[in-house]
């Protein structure tokens, strides 16, 4: 991948940079249609442009903490978490007809995720409470949102929860 997509796309996915997730997925498929992977794990190192671009050349998958140590965030998501019959152009349409401003993706295992971006940085607390109205309003209330810490606490070896990167 190019550095300028990848500086691009390691912009927009900053998060806590002392830890990450890999996650390599190989293709089962669960009874629910859910894809499954090897064991996912949370790596406490930096979190450098390579492996971004390692990610978009699609050699191995990067899952981000949304939450940064100060307790605050530049991206969110929802993660729908269902396969079956799941039609994300209807997500995506839907998410216009009402003017929320998410980027719908589709997520390793095949439901999918809705990112929120921000141009600076917002109290984790704050993205939580959105992201939760918004997966109330498009019908799916139950529906994991990340960043799932409101705060971190001082131990640098505890990291929070990652999502994976489209």
């Amino acid at each position: 991948m190019d550095t300028t997509t990848t500086a691009r796309f390691q912009a927009l996915f900053t998060g806590l940079d002392r830890a990450y997730g890999q996650y390599n997925n190989i293709n089962l498929k669960r009874e629910d249609g859910k894809l499954q992977g090897r064991s996912p794990a949370t790596v406490f190192g930096p979190v450098t442009t390579d492996l971004y671009a390692q990610h978009l050349d699609g050699k191995s998958g990067l899952g981000i903490i949304p939450i940064r140590a100060d307790n605050t965030c530049v991206f969110g998501a929802v993660d729908v978490d269902v396969y079956a019959d799941l039609d994300h152009a209807a997500i995506a349409a839907g998410l216009v007809e009402k003017g929320l401003p998410l980027v719908p993706c589709r997520s390793k295992s095949g439901g999918c995720h809705l990112y929120l971006f921000t141009k600076v940085p917002v109290a984790a607390s704050l993205m939580q409470a959105r992201l939760k109205d918004i997966a109330t309003l498009i019908g799916h209330p139950n529906a994991e949102i990340f960043p799932k810490q409101k705060r971190l606490g001082d131990d640098p070896k505890k990291a929070g929860s990652w999502i994976n990167l489209p």
